[in-house]
């Protein structure tokens, strides 16, 4: 449910109309790419209080909640991985989700959605925080039954 859920945040909806997808090329609608870490706060820093506040809070908050349960329950279901191999598998979950949306971007002929290394920075962080938090509860969810 969970990877289904991020799966749908991160590609749908897909432009299916021919039509829609040539007058955005045409009219240049596509996102662009960005390869530069953090380049989010920097293009924040003329923004008025609440567009800058708004950009965060989707950018950069949202893309660390999307993050935080696989950081949580990955030690749950793969019991010997370590905090730093279920970091590591969401980073390379949120470069596959990167890759994919550029190759998307390609099929389509336009950026409908836009590789981001910040997305992969903050990503990572999400799982990190998941780890976190799942290593602070674990005495919590051992006294209840409901891990090992």
């Amino acid at each position: 449910m969970y990877l289904s859920s991020v799966v749908a945040i991160t590609f749908f909806p897909l432009p299916v109309q021919r039509y829609l997808i040539e007058s955005m090329i045409a009219d240049k609608l596509g996102l662009e790419h960005n390869f530069i870490p953090l380049k989010i706060f920097y293009d924040m820093k003329d923004l008025d209080l609440g567009m800058m506040l708004a950009i965060f809070l989707r950018q950069v908050v949202g893309n660390i909640l999307l993050f935080v349960p696989l950081g949580f329950s990955l030690p749950i279901i793969v019991k010997k991985f370590s905090w730093k191999k279920v970091v590591l598998t969401g980073f390379l979950i949120s470069l596959s989700i990167e890759l994919g949306q550029w190759l998307l971007g390609l099929y389509l002929g336009y950026n409908y959605r836009a590789t981001d290394i910040d997305d992969l920075i903050f990503n990572t962080i999400g799982t990190f925080l998941g780890v976190l938090l799942f290593n602070s509860m674990q005495s919590i969810l051992r006294k209840y039954e409901l891990i090992e």
